[in-house]
């Protein structure tokens, strides 16, 4: 599959560089990103490429990393004596995902060519103003499922 096939590529026109659309999108997402911490960009991904996604996921699930724990929303498994008790590092919740890690999933994943597109990479840059991203190479971590 390609990543022409997995974007929506119609209402987001990002694989032509300097278009309108394509910028336009950047800087909306840009935008609200400043704002509200977070951009969203409905539809991007093409519902045939999601559920091509959801079927690798589902088939992968009885292989995936259960992950327990307590953790704070940043993640982090331990307290820090240096901060108020309820200050959100120290909150901690409880966690259950189970996670299928990169090495789980075929070269020919959506995920993975999602995650490796070059179109993707450079959108995500514009929308955080850095550049260039370059792929993790960590053998696990790169993209993965939560379930």
């Amino acid at each position: 599959m390609e990543i022409e096939d997995i974007l929506n590529l119609d209402t987001y026109p990002i694989d032509e560089s300097g278009t309108p659309g394509g910028q336009t999108l950047i800087d909306r997402c840009h935008h609200d990103l400043s704002q509200n911490l977070y951009c969203a960009i409905p539809d991007f991904v093409s519902p045939h490429a999601l559920a091509l996604m959801a079927e690798e996921a589902t088939a992968l699930k009885a292989e995936a990393f259960h992950n327990h724990s307590l953790r704070n929303c940043y993640l982090h498994q331990g307290e820090d004596p240096e901060l108020p008790s309820g200050h959100a590092r120290n909150l901690q919740d409880r966690s259950s995902v189970r996670m299928i890690a990169y090495d789980q999933l075929a070269d020919a994943s959506p995920l993975k060519t999602f995650y490796l597109s070059e179109i993707v990479q450079e959108l995500v840059a514009g929308i955080v103003g850095e550049g260039p991203l370059f792929p993790n190479t960590d053998t696990y971590q790169p993209a993965n499922y939560v379930c």
